[in-house]
């Protein structure tokens, strides 16, 4: 059986759209956490696609195709956010939201939507370095290890980046509720 990598190697289109409809999904989440945008993020992935796509042959483990495609997405949120203004709200699917509150009340909601948007915004806040180790821990729920491959960093720098960030997350939602 040819695999979708010797397939896509080939440059095959219905292979193309196969891996795009299998891998954007979470590129697409990683990109908007990063970037806050989601206007941005689906720019960021469609580049990083084409891009994955023309050096396809620079991969050599197969099995590492969706890492990869990561690596990629984080390498172009970097690139954007030197020349890009960091003004915009992270900006989440209504339909995301709904499926997680489904039995909740109008109260819970509202409670639900402030909670969430008070963590994006101090998240917001942190360094891009830090910023990109919570979305990749927390929201892609990627391992440490996994983390380090796909920055090129080691385990331990990734392991201290969390660590500084949830003690900036902690001060910053500390501050927050002092202000209130």
């Amino acid at each position: 059986m040819v695999t979708l990598i010797e397939r896509l190697k080939r440059r095959e289109e219905e292979a193309f759209h196969e891996w795009m409809s299998r891998d954007s999904g979470g590129a697409m989440r990683l990109a908007t956490l990063l970037l806050k945008d989601s206007y941005e993020a689906e720019d960021v992935v469609q580049d990083a696609f084409i891009l994955a796509f023309n050096k396809l042959e620079q991969l050599s483990d197969d099995e590492k195709l969706t890492k990869w495609l990561l690596s990629i997405v984080v390498s172009q949120c970097r690139r954007r956010t030197r020349t890009w203004s960091f003004k915009h709200l992270f900006l989440s699917s209504n339909e995301e939201l709904m499926e997680r509150v489904e039995d909740c009340s109008p109260l819970q909601l509202l409670l639900t939507e402030e909670t969430r948007r008070n963590l994006i915004q101090t998240i917001q806040r942190l360094q891009p370095v830090y910023r990109e180790v919570i979305a990749l821990y927390y929201y892609s729920e990627y391992s440490i290890k996994e983390i380090a491959d796909l920055l090129n960093a080691k385990e331990n720098t990734v392991k201290s980046r969390l660590a500084r960030a949830r003690k900036q997350l902690a001060q910053f939602l500390k501050e927050g509720e002092e202000d209130e």
